[in-house]
């Protein structure tokens, strides 16, 4: 009888296991994260971001460039500025950035004065008025950065139609080839240190490719090339205006100098995600071979 209750006991114990209630499984614990518009557009611009802490000890994101810096929010909202580009104006208007602030002056119509024009039409009903829109792009960082060499290359030999020439073709991406400028993650990499434009480090950069036409009959070697950047506004725009800047490029145990380099083409289009793609085409002179 002593063995008998055992086992009742045992079989109780079994049932009472069985008859836990389940946990269940659509339950998940986690923080959802809520994008910061003001840190992506400080991003998106090509802006150095940075998470500093105030007195109190609260943190609140700056964005930087060219040894200037606005509040992350102040710069979303315009109302500070870093460049003319950050300036919200309403219609044609000519935008400046003067001391971190903004300025519109509209753009007014001219007009004739001694001849006379028949007053204004008004549009017909159920128009829209399309401005320019920015072309979209699905190619990958090595399309453009193909397309770019296919480009220099062509306008080199239309300049160059006389002459023998021995040309050098490097490139080099921030991650593979088959990825698209909005699929290379955000942030440092060797290629951001390694192009320095005027000494200053390339935010944004996602590939850059340039070619070396060498003489054969001696004379200065020039180069042509392009860079890639996943931002509407990067600091080759500073440049942009016929404005010359020098290149150093060192990917160890490379290392090797452009200088006199000159802007040629800037283009624009919108990647998957929205964000921008700028390409800009270039030309320079060339300090000769690798050192290593």
């Amino acid at each position: 009888m002593k063995y008998a209750i055992v086992g009742f006991v045992l079989i109780g114990l079994l049932f009472a296991g069985c008859l836990q209630p389940e946990v269940p499984r659509n339950e998940t614990n986690g923080t959802i994260s809520i994008p910061n518009p003001a840190a992506e557009n400080c991003a998106g611009k090509g802006y150095i971001y940075e998470i500093k802490t105030d007195s109190g000890g609260g943190e609140y994101g700056v964005c930087g460039y060219s040894g200037r810096q606005c509040e992350e929010w102040a710069l979303y909202r315009g109302e500070c500025c870093l460049t003319d580009g950050d300036c919200p104006c309403e219609g044609p208007s000519i935008k400046k950035c003067e001391a971190q602030a903004c300025s519109c002056t509209p753009i007014l119509p001219q007009q004739n004065e001694t001849a006379e024009e028949p007053p204004p039409q008004p549009p017909p009903e159920n128009t829209t008025v399309q401005e320019p829109q920015v072309p979209r792009s699905d190619k990958t960082v090595n399309q453009f950065l193909q397309d770019g060499l296919a480009t220099v290359n062509s306008e080199f030999y239309a300049e160059h139609a006389t002459g023998e020439f021995t040309v050098e073709t490097y490139t080099w991406i921030l991650g593979n080839v088959d990825m698209k400028p909005d699929q290379i993650p955000i942030g440092g990499g060797d290629l951001e240190r390694a192009v320095l434009f005027n000494g200053q480090k390339a935010n944004n950069i996602k590939g850059f490719a340039f070619k070396i036409y060498i003489p054969k009959d001696g004379g200065r070697p020039d180069a042509k090339g392009i860079a890639v950047f996943n931002a509407q506004t990067a600091a080759l725009d500073l440049y942009y205006a016929n404005r010359q800047y020098d290149l150093d490029i060192a990917f160890y145990p490379f290392s090797r100098n452009l200088y006199d380099c000159v802007i040629k083409t800037r283009e624009q289009y919108l990647a998957g995600d929205g964000s921008y793609i700028t390409a800009y085409l270039f030309e320079c002179g060339d300090s000769g071979a690798f050192t290593t």
